[in-house]
């Protein structure tokens, strides 16, 4: 993951640096206007869109759920800045319209992404490849996971979905930028290669 993040071509970087910067920019990025590290942040990533159409983890309230942790770790660690990726219009809403500050909470997301787009029960990387421009070109698609995946990654704890491979590359992308593991909730699968091969083989069969 670290050998990739560190190799983009320069248009890629300052793509993702720009998406980044309203929210969390990059150390030595030249761009926004906080600078990260200065203060500690929780990157939470919120699994929506085409998830939920496939019943994956999905909940209703987010309060009970996702929040519940950040509570839990902003009892431990005293973080209290959130810096969410997600696919969800709603958890994106929530994060920006108060919801996350009435709990005590700032909470920071990518406000340029149209995430309405992820709401299809046909999943994303099926319907990219009929769209060479606009929100649904494989370009766009990608560029804003990207930005997401590079912000979680700079975050000093997480709440995650493992079961989703944003999340999964998130945090191996974490581990090497800052060379040891950080406090990590999965709201849904551990972080075990031995588990993953498991579960493929209760799947398949094999």
């Amino acid at each position: 993951a670290n050998f990739f993040f560190s190799r983009m071509t320069d248009a890629t970087r300052k793509a993702i640096d720009q998406r980044r910067a309203p929210v969390w920019p990059r150390i030595g990025s030249g761009v926004g206007g906080n600078t990260p590290g200065s203060t500690k942040c929780i990157g939470m990533h919120i699994r929506g869109g085409d998830a939920c159409h496939a019943r994956r983890f999905c909940p209703s309230n987010l309060t009970s759920t996702f929040f519940a942790q950040a509570m839990r770790m902003r009892k431990l660690y005293g973080v209290r800045t959130i810096v969410l990726a997600t696919d969800s219009t709603k958890a994106a809403t929530f994060c920006k319209s108060g919801g996350a500050a009435r709990l005590g909470f700032e909470c920071r997301t990518m406000a340029t992404m149209d995430r309405d787009k992820f709401d299809s029960p046909t999943f994303i990387e099926q319907r990219v490849g009929q769209h060479e421009q606009g929100k649904l070109s494989g370009s766009t698609v990608a560029l804003d996971a990207l930005a997401d995946i590079d912000m979680l990654a700079d975050c000093d704890h997480h709440i995650l979905v493992l079961r989703s491979a944003i999340s999964r590359l998130a945090y191996a992308l974490s581990l090497a930028r800052h060379g040891k593991p950080t406090p990590l909730v999965s709201m849904q699968w551990p972080y075990s290669p031995g588990f993953m091969k498991s579960a493929l083989k209760m799947k398949t069969g094999m």
